[in-house]
Protein backbone atom coordinates (compact mmCIF):
# COMPACT_ATOMS: atom_id res chain seq x y z
CA UNK A 1 0.00 0.00 0.00
CA UNK A 2 1.50 3.31 -1.09
CA UNK A 3 1.49 6.43 1.08
CA UNK A 4 -1.33 8.07 -0.89
CA UNK A 5 -3.70 5.10 -0.44
CA UNK A 6 -2.87 4.85 3.28
CA UNK A 7 -3.52 8.56 3.72
CA UNK A 8 -6.88 8.30 2.00
CA UNK A 9 -7.86 5.37 4.27
CA UNK A 10 -7.02 7.41 7.38
CA UNK A 11 -9.04 10.37 6.12
CA UNK A 12 -12.03 8.14 5.37
CA UNK A 13 -11.88 6.46 8.80
CA UNK A 14 -11.44 9.70 10.74
CA UNK A 15 -15.16 10.77 10.77
CA UNK A 16 -16.18 7.30 12.00
CA UNK A 17 -13.57 7.43 14.77
CA UNK A 18 -14.64 10.95 15.82
CA UNK A 19 -18.30 9.95 15.87
CA UNK A 20 -17.52 6.96 18.08
CA UNK A 21 -15.52 9.16 20.44
CA UNK A 22 -18.34 11.71 20.68
CA UNK A 23 -20.83 8.95 21.44
CA UNK A 24 -18.56 7.48 24.13
CA UNK A 25 -17.97 10.88 25.76
CA UNK A 26 -21.67 11.71 25.59
CA UNK A 27 -22.62 8.42 27.23
CA UNK A 28 -20.03 8.96 29.96
CA UNK A 29 -21.32 12.48 30.68
CA UNK A 30 -24.92 11.28 30.73
CA UNK A 31 -24.00 8.51 33.14
CA UNK A 32 -22.20 10.93 35.45
CA UNK A 33 -25.11 13.39 35.45
CA UNK A 34 -27.53 10.59 36.31
CA UNK A 35 -25.27 9.52 39.16
CA UNK A 36 -25.07 13.08 40.51
CA UNK A 37 -28.83 13.43 40.34
CA UNK A 38 -29.30 10.18 42.25
CA UNK A 39 -26.87 11.30 44.95
CA UNK A 40 -28.56 14.70 45.21
CA UNK A 41 -31.94 13.00 45.44
CA UNK A 42 -30.66 10.85 48.32
CA UNK A 43 -29.38 13.92 50.20
CA UNK A 44 -32.57 15.94 49.69
CA UNK A 45 -34.93 15.70 52.62
CA UNK A 46 -38.18 13.95 51.87
CA UNK A 47 -41.20 16.21 52.21
CA UNK A 48 -43.90 14.89 54.51
CA UNK A 49 -47.51 15.04 53.26
CA UNK A 50 -48.63 17.90 55.51
CA UNK A 51 -48.24 21.65 55.87
CA UNK A 52 -47.94 23.86 58.94
CA UNK A 53 -49.05 27.42 59.55
CA UNK A 54 -47.58 29.42 62.44
CA UNK A 55 -48.77 32.80 63.72
CA UNK A 56 -46.41 35.02 65.75
CA UNK A 57 -48.25 37.30 68.19
CA UNK A 58 -47.34 39.85 70.84
CA UNK A 59 -48.89 42.65 72.87
CA UNK A 60 -48.04 46.20 71.80
CA UNK A 61 -49.42 49.28 73.53
CA UNK A 62 -51.87 47.09 75.41
CA UNK A 63 -53.36 45.39 72.34
CA UNK A 64 -52.75 42.15 70.49
CA UNK A 65 -50.65 42.31 67.33
CA UNK A 66 -49.86 39.62 64.77
CA UNK A 67 -46.85 39.36 62.47
CA UNK A 68 -47.39 38.98 58.72
CA UNK A 69 -44.72 38.17 56.15
CA UNK A 70 -44.49 39.33 52.53
CA UNK A 71 -43.42 36.56 50.19
CA UNK A 72 -40.37 37.07 48.00
CA UNK A 73 -41.83 35.17 45.04
CA UNK A 74 -45.27 36.79 44.93
CA UNK A 75 -47.06 39.91 46.09
CA UNK A 76 -48.93 38.48 49.05
CA UNK A 77 -48.92 38.56 52.84
CA UNK A 78 -49.21 35.45 54.97
CA UNK A 79 -48.08 33.83 58.19
CA UNK A 80 -45.16 31.43 58.53
CA UNK A 81 -45.85 28.33 56.43
CA UNK A 82 -44.03 25.26 55.19
CA UNK A 83 -44.00 21.49 54.89
CA UNK A 84 -42.78 18.75 57.18
CA UNK A 85 -39.54 16.95 56.41
CA UNK A 86 -38.81 13.22 56.66
CA UNK A 87 -40.43 11.82 59.83
CA UNK A 88 -41.07 15.17 61.56
CA UNK A 89 -44.27 15.63 63.54
CA UNK A 90 -46.33 18.76 62.81
CA UNK A 91 -45.08 20.33 66.06
CA UNK A 92 -41.45 19.66 65.15
CA UNK A 93 -41.99 21.02 61.65
CA UNK A 94 -43.65 24.15 63.03
CA UNK A 95 -40.74 24.88 65.38
CA UNK A 96 -38.22 24.41 62.57
CA UNK A 97 -40.15 26.58 60.10
CA UNK A 98 -40.56 29.31 62.71
CA UNK A 99 -36.81 29.37 63.34
CA UNK A 100 -35.97 29.29 59.63
CA UNK A 101 -38.42 31.99 58.53
CA UNK A 102 -38.38 34.35 61.51
CA UNK A 103 -35.26 33.53 63.51
CA UNK A 104 -37.44 33.10 66.61
CA UNK A 105 -37.47 30.15 68.99
CA UNK A 106 -40.96 28.87 69.81
CA UNK A 107 -40.76 26.61 72.84
CA UNK A 108 -44.41 26.98 73.87
CA UNK A 109 -46.55 26.46 70.80
CA UNK A 110 -50.29 26.90 70.87
CA UNK A 111 -51.93 24.19 68.80
CA UNK A 112 -54.99 25.65 67.12
CA UNK A 113 -58.04 23.70 66.04
CA UNK A 114 -58.14 25.40 62.66
CA UNK A 115 -57.16 23.06 59.84
CA UNK A 116 -57.53 23.15 56.09
CA UNK A 117 -56.63 20.85 53.20
CA UNK A 118 -54.47 21.74 50.22
CA UNK A 119 -54.54 20.02 46.79
CA UNK A 120 -51.49 17.78 46.46
CA UNK A 121 -50.95 18.71 42.83
CA UNK A 122 -49.67 22.19 43.73
CA UNK A 123 -46.46 20.62 45.08
CA UNK A 124 -43.45 19.71 42.87
CA UNK A 125 -43.67 16.20 41.43
CA UNK A 126 -40.47 15.16 43.18
CA UNK A 127 -42.42 15.33 46.45
CA UNK A 128 -45.43 13.43 45.12
CA UNK A 129 -43.14 10.52 44.22
CA UNK A 130 -42.78 9.67 47.93
CA UNK A 131 -46.47 9.93 48.77
CA UNK A 132 -49.09 7.25 48.33
CA UNK A 133 -51.07 7.30 45.10
CA UNK A 134 -54.28 8.30 46.90
CA UNK A 135 -52.76 11.46 48.45
CA UNK A 136 -55.01 13.98 46.76
CA UNK A 137 -54.97 16.60 49.52
CA UNK A 138 -52.64 17.31 52.45
CA UNK A 139 -53.64 18.84 55.79
CA UNK A 140 -52.36 22.20 57.01
CA UNK A 141 -52.04 22.33 60.81
CA UNK A 142 -52.16 25.70 62.55
CA UNK A 143 -50.04 26.93 65.45
CA UNK A 144 -49.28 30.18 67.25
CA UNK A 145 -46.55 31.44 69.55
CA UNK A 146 -45.81 34.44 71.72
CA UNK A 147 -42.93 36.08 69.85
CA UNK A 148 -40.53 37.88 72.17
CA UNK A 149 -37.57 38.06 69.77
CA UNK A 150 -36.68 40.40 66.94
CA UNK A 151 -37.81 39.03 63.57
CA UNK A 152 -34.95 37.96 61.30
CA UNK A 153 -36.26 37.41 57.78
CA UNK A 154 -35.19 34.50 55.59
CA UNK A 155 -34.76 34.61 51.81
CA UNK A 156 -38.40 33.53 51.45
CA UNK A 157 -39.72 36.93 52.54
CA UNK A 158 -38.95 40.56 51.80
CA UNK A 159 -40.70 42.29 54.70
CA UNK A 160 -42.75 41.78 57.83
CA UNK A 161 -45.28 43.89 59.69
CA UNK A 162 -47.04 43.77 63.07
CA UNK A 163 -50.76 44.50 62.81
CA UNK A 164 -53.88 44.36 64.95
CA UNK A 165 -56.48 41.68 64.27
CA UNK A 166 -58.48 43.91 61.93
CA UNK A 167 -55.40 45.08 60.05
CA UNK A 168 -53.98 41.58 59.71
CA UNK A 169 -57.25 40.08 58.53
CA UNK A 170 -57.66 42.67 55.78
CA UNK A 171 -54.07 42.20 54.56
CA UNK A 172 -53.95 38.39 54.48
CA UNK A 173 -54.54 36.62 51.15
CA UNK A 174 -55.51 33.08 52.14
CA UNK A 175 -58.74 32.11 53.90
CA UNK A 176 -56.90 29.44 55.91
CA UNK A 177 -54.70 32.17 57.41
CA UNK A 178 -57.74 34.31 58.20
CA UNK A 179 -59.56 31.44 59.88
CA UNK A 180 -56.58 30.51 62.06
CA UNK A 181 -56.11 34.19 62.95
CA UNK A 182 -59.75 34.47 63.98
CA UNK A 183 -59.50 31.43 66.25
CA UNK A 184 -56.26 32.66 67.82
CA UNK A 185 -57.61 36.17 68.40
CA UNK A 186 -60.74 34.79 70.08
CA UNK A 187 -58.68 32.54 72.35
CA UNK A 188 -56.21 35.25 73.33
CA UNK A 189 -58.90 37.85 73.97
CA UNK A 190 -60.76 35.35 76.16
CA UNK A 191 -57.58 34.67 78.15
CA UNK A 192 -56.80 38.36 78.53
CA UNK A 193 -60.39 39.03 79.61
CA UNK A 194 -60.16 36.31 82.24
CA UNK A 195 -56.90 37.74 83.55
CA UNK A 196 -58.44 41.17 83.93
CA UNK A 197 -61.64 39.88 85.52
CA UNK A 198 -60.16 37.28 87.87
CA UNK A 199 -56.50 38.21 88.49
CA UNK A 200 -56.30 36.58 91.93
CA UNK A 201 -57.67 33.25 90.71
CA UNK A 202 -54.99 33.19 88.02
CA UNK A 203 -52.22 34.03 90.46
CA UNK A 204 -51.63 37.51 89.05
Amino acid sequence: MDALTKGLEIVLCLPVWLSSMVLCVGAAVEKEVAHMNRERFKEEKMRAPFQILAIPYTIMDGSLHYCLFHRADSDQWQFIAGGGEDDETPVEAAKREILEESGATADNLIELKSICYIPADIFPKRHLYHWTADTYVVPEYSFAFDCKEEINLSHEHTAYVWLTFEGARSKLKWDSNKTALYELNCRLEAELGAEQEFPEALGI
